[in-house]
């Protein structure tokens, strides 16, 4: 008997016939609009078969995310007590699997079964949305098997090869780069041992192999791996790393034993229990390891050196249960963001109870020693209390400012962000450059855009902090800011002929990412020179806006030709506007005529107009330094001067720092003269002031200041 109906887009049929010799199903069709369902056979005793066919228009109503078509099609047959089954599975990305199992079923006994399964994968990208993971690559393998049900045995093997494997994980992934192999040997014996004869993977990076069986009463696995090259996760170091161990038991807990043994003196030992579930676990742990393994997962922080560690971890497995020592000698670190290398590092971390006790030494490469000292926790947010106290600590920005600091900082709260940052430094002797910017310089290039930037380039650009970024927010965390920066003297501005000295106090709030500065250092004492005409200046100071590039205000003012000048120099250190001004007004060009000569711009030779232009190329950054800033430099004083007074009489005056708070400065003229003048700082508003001359006169003073 036959029938078919047609409903919503869907068709079905079914065809069935019976007679003496059995049943037919001659066909049994559903069809919808996804999916074809085809199936025929003969149900006779002892001759049964059945074929099917599933084809699917897309994989993805039954594995969402996998798109395109599948199709299942097989034969499942019986010849007297022996059944067949023959399938093929075709899927997305090239995917064939090929199944071809015998089986033996003769009444309620059910007799050895062996199969075959052929799998092979073209292309794993179309299963990426299925995974979850960015994969890729092929892969073939042939299993083969044989069971027997009743006693619950079983042999099988297994023969395969993958083909440039990405799974998604950038470690692993690095390991199945080319062919590798893997290879399995496996039984189950009457008495309930499963043996592992074989189990080996290789890869152009990696060969493991595990062998041993496993049973309820005793168990025992042997395992060696080794690695050809360490340097493709570590490429400061080079060579192979090898790993050996057992792990056994004998109904109970597993014995574990393992080493580890590797270039740059790279060794580890490990031995203990891991409970039967796996959720406890009595271990030692000891050995050593460079620390430039963590250099890929501080990137594009720069660690040197080794660590030695002997820890144990009793109990469940998680850092609260870690307890022992890990320490670092004669190590490295350089931090590129901050401009930091640490060198001679001593350290060591005491851990237990899921925090670490930190005690840290370490001599600044460009000068000066740091130490850190408290705990931190081993779970986020990383709660710490950790204080760091520099010694004379050199920082430095190339070609605009150089000091040295002391002091002591706390971090208080969570690292993952969140944590207060508080303290106070002291500085020391500041140099700020105000830099020569002649046709010389060398600088960025305004609109100039890399394409096609190697792969390498980017990575060293990205380690330099140089690579170019877009506007997006940083999700970087935010810590909160609370520090003062004491200098009551000694910050030096120099260049295009200014000389002065600078000194106060900045408070620095609001959090790492927006800065806020309170306050100020201004202006002790200074002068502007330019070719040999000496400005006092009136006014000055500088600060900081947000970053570490002093923004300054210096203004120099004198009478001169009938005209007061007045010179501004303002804006950031690296990049100051210089403005000339006079009262009455008068063009830039008259106003230098004045201020050199002492009379009008016609008035003035040839010589002298040279003469003018040579100054107005050292107020904008023309000049490369004069002969008196070099022999300062050279003779290590803080001030060096040689002046001219209006009646052609020349002097030199020496300054030099005795002390943080007493300065003292010589004066010889000409003529033989000489005076000796002694500051003493008792606060930064009162000042003791000491005068001695070559001609028998002195004088005292004390002297109190206060800007408002």
């Amino acid at each position: 008997r036959g029938s078919s109906r047609r409903t919503a887009g869907r068709k079905r049929r079914l065809a069935v016939r019976r007679d003496e010799t059995g049943t037919r199903v001659e066909q049994l069709r559903l069809e919808t609009p996804g999916a074809d369902i085809l199936a025929s056979g003969d149900l006779k005793t002892g001759a049964s078969t059945l074929k099917f066919d599933l084809r699917l228009s897309d994989a993805s109503m039954v594995a969402p995310g996998l798109n395109g078509p599948a199709e299942f099609a097989g034969t499942i047959a019986q010849t007297n007590a022996d059944w067949t089954v023959q399938a093929n599975l075709a899927a997305p990305g090239a995917a064939e699997v090929g199944i071809d199992g015998r089986v033996t079923v003769d009444g309620n006994e059910i007799g050895p079964a062996t199969g075959r399964a052929d799998i092979r994968i073209g292309d794993f990208a179309p299963y990426s949305a299925l995974a979850g993971r960015d994969l890729a690559g092929a892969l073939q393998l042939t299993a083969n098997g044989r069971a027997d049900l009743q006693a619950l045995t079983f042999s099988g093997s297994l023969t395969g090869t993958t083909v440039d494997v990405r799974t998604g994980i950038s470690e692993l992934d690095r390991l199945l780069v080319g062919t590798s192999k893997i290879a399995v040997e496996i039984r189950r014996e009457s008495n309930g041992i499963t043996v592992f004869d074989q189990l080996s993977i290789i890869t152009p990076q990696v060969i493991a192999d595990l062998t041993g069986s496993i049973s309820t009463a005793k168990s025992r696995l042997r395992f060696n791996v080794d690695f050809m090259d360490i340097g493709l996760y570590a490429p400061e170091l080079s060579g192979p790393v090898a790993a050996e161990g057992v792990i056994a038991s004998s109904g109970g807990d597993w014995d574990v034993t393992a080493s580890l043994r590797g270039p740059g003196g790279t060794a580890a030992t490990v031995a203990g229990q891991i409970a039967a579930d796996a959720r406890r676990a009595n271990l030692n742990i000891a050995g050593s390891a460079p620390l430039a393994l963590a250099n890929p997962y501080i990137a594009p922080n720069l660690a040197s050196g080794a660590a030695t560690f002997n820890l144990a971890l009793d109990g469940p497995i998680a850092l609260s249960s870690v307890s022992g020592t890990l320490r670092a000698n004669d190590a490295g670190l350089v931090v590129p963001g901050q401009r930091i290398a640490l060198g001679s590092v001593a350290a060591s971390a005491r851990l237990s109870g899921g925090r670490a006790q930190l005690d840290a030494s370490a001599g600044v490469t460009s000068g000066g020693r740091m130490t850190l000292s408290g705990s931190l926790a081993l779970s986020a947010p990383y709660p710490a209390e950790l204080d760091i106290a520099l010694s004379n600590v050199a920082v430095s920005e190339p070609g605009i400012y150089a000091t040295t600091i002391d002091g002591n900082v706390s971090v208080r709260g969570p690292l993952a962000g969140g944590a207060s940052i508080g303290g106070a430094f002291n500085l020391g002797p500041v140099e700020i450059r105000v830099p020569d910017t002649g046709g010389a310089a060398i600088g960025k290039l305004p609109g100039l855009e890399h394409e096609n930037t190697p792969a390498a380039v980017r990575r060293t650009l990205a380690r330099a902090g140089i690579l170019t970024r877009d506007s997006t927010p940083s999700n970087s965390p935010e810590y909160p800011l609370d520090l003062i920066v004491n200098a009551p003297s000694r910050i030096f501005v120099r260049g295009r002929g200014l000389d002065a000295e600078l000194g106060g106090q900045l408070r620095l709030t609001g959090t790492t990412a927006d800065v806020i500065t309170e306050g100020r250092f201004d202006l002790i004492r200074g002068r502007l020179d330019i070719l040999g005409k000496r400005l006092t200046l009136t006014e000055g100071f500088a600060k900081l806006q947000g970053d570490f590039n002093p923004f300054l205000r210096i203004v120099a003012e004198t009478r001169n030709g009938g005209a007061t000048i007045r010179i501004v120099i303002e804006g950031i250190a690296s990049e100051p506007e210089i403005t000339v001004s006079s009262s009455p007004t008068l063009p830039e060009d008259e106003i230098v005529s004045r201020l050199l000569f002492g009379r009008d711009l016609s008035e003035i030779s040839p010589l002298q107009a040279l003469r003018i232009a040579s100054a107005i190329n050292t107020l904008t950054g023309g000049g490369r330094g004069d002969i008196i800033s070099r022999l300062r430099q050279n003779f290590g004083l803080d001030d060096l001067d040689i002046a001219t007074d209006e009646t052609g009489a020349t002097g030199v005056r020496v300054g030099k720092y005795i002390s943080e708070k007493v300065y003292t400065d010589v004066t010889v003229d000409s003529t033989g003269k000489s005076e000796i003048n002694l500051n003493l700082s008792i606060t930064p508003s009162i000042t003791a002031r000491g005068t001695v001359g070559s001609d028998g006169s002195s004088g005292l003073g004390l002297f109190f200041e206060k800007d408002y």
